[in-house]
């Protein structure tokens, strides 16, 4: 549908002004035809269209009137519907008996019964000064052209205004009250100007003079003194030229806009060499002195005598700062070791820590090269470090630990579950009695336990697992595998085809019940008897022997004779046919294992 020079789609909706009222269309399709249909009327007011029931608001000059819409007899038009009053600077209307609060005023909306028409009551609650409200106590300054004044906003008798409290001098943006003072600021001097009233002229008047402090908007007043990091500035009258004059007496030394007391060390540098420079006190004159000369290494300044490292990714080096017939330079001392950024002197120890152990490491030469080698292991135990063999108490457990070698220890008490070079031990270990102190072993004290106090307690410690006690009662022992000097060790990881489930043999270094050390490529290694099996060699034959048939492998070798290489025979020999099993049963073999 096609209305004022726009297009309208099937189903969208139009409105069509008149002079009074106005109606709403909508686009259809009927039977193949598409017009515009009407569907509701509606009152027409500045071109908008508002439908049957709704208000509009008409402002006057201070009161305002409601307009309904409303059909009468097919006559739709705006009527009359009620009067309000109108807010002053704002277009709001508000209806009769209604009140409207703002931050000074409160509104209120009355029919005046003379002239039967809404009129605006205005309550006021604060002042207003510079589109700001102010609740009534609160004190503005109001400025004029030379002076100034200070008034309140109060309450008397209803009526809530501002009312003048007192005078003012106007100086900078700032009212100041009579009596107060204020430093004027000139180049060498300045002076002090006081606020007076003479004849109801309220202005700033010359007070008397004072000196300006350099590089501050400061004055200071006559006789005083002005401290600061490196200098005392007094303002003292001079007689001669009738002026306040400003004297300046240093407390320290000045260097690089940075003040130094008097004692204290700079240095300084030049191209080749450096300075330091201390400042004294000689005869009232402070000031930087030369005391020492240094070299210069990476921007810093270092004195006669004293060393320096520079750092190299492989090794470090030591640098000595000496004086050759007066010519102060940096020559090699000796050489360290170079360990993560830092450089250790030949037989110092570096002590790291490195997850829960102490690792103390040593700088050595071997052959001519510096390396950083293991010395020994300590103990961890609150980020301190503990030698071995030393004890700690720990008063919260009632216990003493030992620092000791745990894998050592392990060799002893073969059951410790995952041994460290160096781990604290229970060494002693005692009772906590009911006010939490420590009771030794075999005495009495008392206790609190579930809520009831228990008296005459026994301290009995019960020995600890690692202890040799739990070694006493001994496992099965394999008389073949625990007699014999070689053995063959299972290969427990991924194997390949056609690859032996045992390596060896190995020669015992090594036995108890149930580890045995073996020497594997000359290495120590402690391995479970279950990963063991027993190897029967025999000794290899020389060129002079071959016509002796070999001597049977015997249990133990002579005591005097060195050790000799050996080789695996095809099959064990056996001197009897009835043999041991690993349960300790004596059982014959049958023909075919003979």
């Amino acid at each position: 549908c096609y209305y004022g020079k726009r297009c309208y789609q099937v189903g969208s909706e139009a409105v069509r002004h008149k002079v009074v009222n106005c109606h709403h269309l909508i686009c259809t399709n009927q039977n193949g035809i598409i017009k515009f249909v009407h569907t509701k009327w509606g009152c027409n007011y500045r071109n908008r269209c508002y439908k049957v029931g709704s208000e509009v608001v008409t402002y006057g000059v201070k009161h305002c009137n409601f307009l309904k819409c409303t059909d009468q007899n097919g006559t739709i038009k705006f009527k009359h519907s009620r009067s309000g009053c109108q807010l002053p600077h704002t277009k709001r209307c508000i209806d009769c008996n209604s009140t409207y609060q703002t931050s000074c005023v409160n509104y209120s909306c009355l029919r005046d019964k003379r002239t039967a028409k809404a009129k605006l009551n205005t309550i006021h609650t604060g002042c207003f000064y510079r589109k700001r409200c102010y609740q009534v106590g609160s004190k503005v300054v109001k400025h004029n052209v030379n002076n100034c004044q200070f008034v309140k906003c109060t309450n008397k008798n209803g009526t809530i205004k501002f009312r003048h409290v007192t005078w003012g001098c106007y100086n900078v943006e700032s009212c100041y009250p009579l009596g107060s003072e204020v430093a004027r600021h000139d180049v060498q001097r300045c002076d002090f100007l006081k606020c007076t009233d003479q004849n109801g002229t309220i202005e700033f008047r010359h007070s008397r003079w004072g000196c300006q402090l350099p590089q501050e908007k400061k004055c200071l007043d006559h006789n005083s003194t002005y401290k600061t990091s490196c200098e005392n500035y007094t303002c003292l009258w001079d007689s001669h030229t009738a002026k306040m004059k400003l004297h300046k007496t240093f407390t320290g030394c000045y260097y690089d806009k940075r003040c130094y007391q008097v004692g204290s060390e700079v240095a300084k540098h030049n191209v080749n060499n450096c300075h330091y420079l201390k400042c004294t006190n000689q005869n009232s004159v402070i000031k930087f002195r030369q005391s020492r000369s240094g070299c210069i290494y990476e921007k810093r300044c270092y004195q006669v005598g004293s060393e320096v490292v520079r750092l190299n990714p492989i090794h470090c080096q030591f640098l000595k700062c000496i004086d050759q017939n007066g010519t102060i330079k940096l020559i090699p001392s000796r050489l360290g070791c170079y360990h993560r950024n830092r450089c250790y002197a030949v037989g110092s120890l570096i002590r790291t820590i490195e997850r829960h152990l102490c690792h103390l490491k040593k700088c050595t030469v071997e052959d001519g090269t510096r390396k950083v080698k293991h010395y020994e292991w300590e103990c961890l135990y609150k980020g301190q470090c503990f030698k071995l063999k030393d004890r700690i108490e720990i008063e919260s457990y009632c216990a003493t630990m030992t620092c000791l070698n745990g894998l050592e220890e392990r060799r002893k008490f073969r059951y410790m579950p995952n041994p460290l070079p160096a781990q604290f031990i229970l060494l002693e270990h005692k009772c906590k009695d009911m006010n939490g102190n420590c009771v030794p072993k075999d005495s009495k004290f008392s206790v609190i336990r579930d809520g009831k106090r228990h008296d005459n307690c026994s301290c009995t410690v019960v020995e600890d697992r690692y202890s040799s006690h739990a070694l006493k009662t001994q496992g099965f022992k394999l008389e073949v595998l625990h007699s014999s000097k070689f053995v063959y060790v299972r290969k427990d990881s991924h194997k390949h085809p056609l690859q032996r489930p045992y390596d060896g043999p190995y020669l015992v270094l090594d036995k108890s019940d149930k580890f045995f050390t073996v020497d594997i490529k000359g290495r120590p290694e402690t391995i479970s008897i279950d990963r063991l099996k027993a190897a029967f060699v025999t000794q290899v034959t020389t060129a002079g022997d071959t016509d002796r048939p070999p001597e049977p492998p015997s249990a133990e070798p002579q005591a005097n004779s060195p050790p000799q290489p050996f080789l695996p025979t095809s099959s064990p020999p056996m001197d009897n046919l009835v043999t041991k099993t690993r349960s300790g049963r004596s059982i014959r073999l049958p023909s075919r294992f003979r």
